[in-house]
């Protein structure tokens, strides 16, 4: 059904950076949005195909250079461009392993 909620996990909105990493389009610092135990969305200029494999840190601060960035595995489960075009909101299923 169309508009139904499939998510398990409540999902806070939040305000902090991501950094995403792909072979494809290396390393894209983006704002988050909202986020749950099983994943993380955020907005970007880059549109990534459903299904590509990437690594994320979150939160991630590029400006304090003493704060370690931890990469976790996931996969981009959904892609949607935004009004206005040129944006895409993304979202990001952790994976496990």
């Amino acid at each position: 059904m169309e508009g139904t909620e499939r998510r398990g996990r409540v999902r806070a909105k939040v305000n902090f950076f991501a950094c995403v990493r792909t072979e494809e389009f290396g390393e894209d610092i983006v704002p988050c949005i909202d986020m749950s135990r099983g994943g993380v969305s955020f907005r970007s200029k880059t549109c990534y195909a459903k299904g590509t494999k990437v690594q994320i840190a979150v939160p991630f601060s590029a400006e304090v250079k003493e704060a370690p960035a931890i990469f976790v595995r996931g996969r981009i489960a959904n892609v949607k461009e935004m009004a206005g075009g040129g944006m895409y909101r993304c979202g990001v299923e952790f994976l496990r392993g």
